[in-house]
């Protein structure tokens, strides 16, 4: 099994389950089995890449950080939302962010870098018939719900299909079901949402109030070609972003959102485009040239 297919695979078990990550990504009832298999390494490796390093415990880090050249980690949600991070950042040789607040942490150098589309052809190929619809999926929480039934006021008048699943892992609010929104009580595979994103013409997605980096939703909606509707105004600063094919929730007019759901989407620069997939963003994270540097833009900084 490959590098980028063990990535792939994580991303795949952990995609929408934030709420559930810890009970089913364990590490401690594995420690012992990771501990073995990095013993089984005989001669040093030159890369060892954590994606979540929080989860892992003190004795991997170490035990790894003799195995590899350059131990490397990325954080890929705030680093306030899971605190336990803090104490290992002095483990990694290079420890990225991708909430650019996540940068004002002083004790060790952190380094930026933003989520990413999969550009493994299976997933490119393959592209659904498209239909004139909006696909939302989240996890359940009051703010969120709050914020998707006042969208729903605001495009009450607008003609198009809405493919919205809401995933509730408390059977007491199975009532939330309508004829709108879905609650489902598993959670929706990477494959199944891939299709999902392949198939609609707009993505929606809320932006969490804990951190304002750019979620995998912005990268699937790049990839794919699919207007973008999102609450997170740091979106409008990357080179990506064009008017045309995302609209920022409380900074656009709203009077505008049936005009925006209906025009064409607008072909972004195939490099800029390319720039954001993971095959660039594996060679920029490692420090393999060549690589498309992945920064943050300068009105951020």
């Amino acid at each position: 099994e490959s590098f980028k297919q063990r990535v792939f695979n994580f991303y795949r078990k952990t995609f929408l389950k934030d709420k559930r990550f810890k009970v089913n990504l364990r590490i401690s009832n594995f420690e012992e089995s990771i501990l073995k298999k990095i013993d089984l390494i005989e001669e040093k490796a030159d890369y060892a890449l954590l994606i979540r390093p929080d989860i892992y415990s003190e004795r991997i880090l170490l035990k790894l950080k003799d195995k590899v050249d350059l131990l490397i980690a990325y954080q890929w949600d705030g680093l306030k939302r899971f605190p336990t991070v803090f104490p290992i950042i002095n483990y990694f040789d290079r420890f990225f962010v991708f909430d650019s607040e996540d940068l004002n942490y002083r004790e060790k150098e952190v380094m930026y870098v933003t989520n990413f589309y999969f550009d493994y052809p299976e997933i490119l190929n393959n592209l659904e018939l498209q239909e004139e619809e909006i696909y939302f999926v989240f996890t359940y929480a009051p703010q969120r719900l709050n914020e998707l039934n006042a969208f729903l006021d605001k495009i009450s008048a607008i003609n198009i299909k809405k493919n919205f699943f809401i995933y509730v892992d408390d059977k007491k609010l199975s009532g939330l079901d309508n004829e709108i929104y879905t609650c489902i009580s598993e959670p929706i595979t990477y494959e199944e949402n891939i299709k999902n994103v392949k198939k609609a013409s707009v993505l929606l997605e809320f932006n969490n109030k804990i951190h304002n980096g750019l979620s995998f939703r912005v990268f699937e909606a790049l990839c794919f070609e699919k207007k973008l509707i999102t609450s997170n105004i740091m979106v409008k600063y990357f080179d990506f972003y064009h008017p045309q094919n995302i609209f920022i929730l409380g900074e656009d007019d709203e009077e505008n959102l049936s005009k925006f759901i209906k025009c064409d989407y607008i072909k972004i620069d195939e490099k800029i485009k390319q720039k954001y997939s993971f095959g660039n963003w594996i060679n920029f994270v490692l420090d393999i040239r060549p690589n498309t540097p992945i920064t943050l833009p300068n009105i951020i900084n």
